[in-house]
């Protein structure tokens, strides 16, 4: 049985993701409640004090965003952001705050995300991740994408005072001063919002070490996850997790139609 040779690190994995999700789903407060007390002063989770929330799948430009804007205003704004669960928008939405929300799609994202989990965990001395453990965390990543974009199309539906901006993958890459500005405008927020450059890119990617852009060693992991994905992910969840990518840019075509790009990995 090909998951008798699942590694301890992986199945703690899947067990800590599913009840983050099972929590925030029964109980956004308590669950966000509880991030906030395991988290102290670096806590990321919204609040009533929060000016804009920025959430996203994991591998969707959520930490490049937040560098970006977190050194462009200097922690005049207080963001909530990197909890990667619905429940940090659903809160979000109860505090009335802007929430922008990132979106790539689902197979670049998935690959992406679990190719950082390999890195991880040999840069943390838990060795080499084999072929069960990315074929399992593959598995749970496309679930976890599926959850995360279904429960957002049926906030943004519900959504009547407009709080909710979807920001594809390769705006956030090529236009990132575009939804700074957007913002500014229909949030009365006040981000400074020109082009981003070179030198700030380098930046960004330099003091955040391996994990925000991409790097070489990644890209040769990603080479077999990307063999591996197609017997990993069943037709039925790949179809579900690409409904959900195609509904959220339908809601991007309509809502902001110059960010209606095709997205890239």
């Amino acid at each position: 049985m090909i998951f008798a040779s699942v590694s301890l690190s992986t199945v703690l994995y899947v067990l800590k993701s599913r009840v983050r999700f099972a929590l925030g789903d029964i109980a956004p407060q308590v669950f966000l409640y509880l991030e906030r007390r395991k988290n102290k002063q670096s806590s990321r989770s919204v609040s009533s004090r929060t000016d804009l929330v920025i959430e996203g799948y994991p591998r969707s430009g959520n930490s490049f965003t937040v560098s970006m804007l977190s050194r462009r205003v200097d922690n005049k704004l207080c963001l909530a952001h990197h909890i990667h669960i619905p429940a940090q928008i659903v809160m979000g939405i109860y505090w009335r705050h802007p929430v922008l929300i990132l979106i790539r799609t689902p197979r670049s994202a998935a690959v992406s995300f679990v190719g950082l989990q390999v890195q991880a965990t040999l840069a943390e001395g838990g060795g080499h991740l084999g072929d069960a453990d990315i074929i399992l965390r593959l598995k749970v990543a496309v679930r976890e994408y599926v959850r995360f974009y279904e429960k957002v199309l049926k906030l943004e539906a519900a959504d009547q005072n407009e709080l909710i901006v979807i920001a594809p993958f390769v705006v956030i890459r090529k236009n990132l001063a575009g939804v700074f500005e957007l913002l500014n405008k229909r949030y009365d927020l006040d981000i400074p919002f020109h082009k981003v450059s070179d030198a700030e890119r380098d930046a960004v990617f330099e003091e955040s070490g391996f994990h925000l852009g991409p790097n070489t060693e990644r890209n040769e992991y990603k080479k077999r996850i990307e063999e591996l994905y197609r017997s990993a992910v069943s037709e039925r969840l790949v179809q579900r997790a690409s409904s959900a990518y195609d509904a959220c840019m339908e809601i991007v075509k309509r809502k902001t139609p110059e960010w209606a790009e095709n997205d890239g990995k």
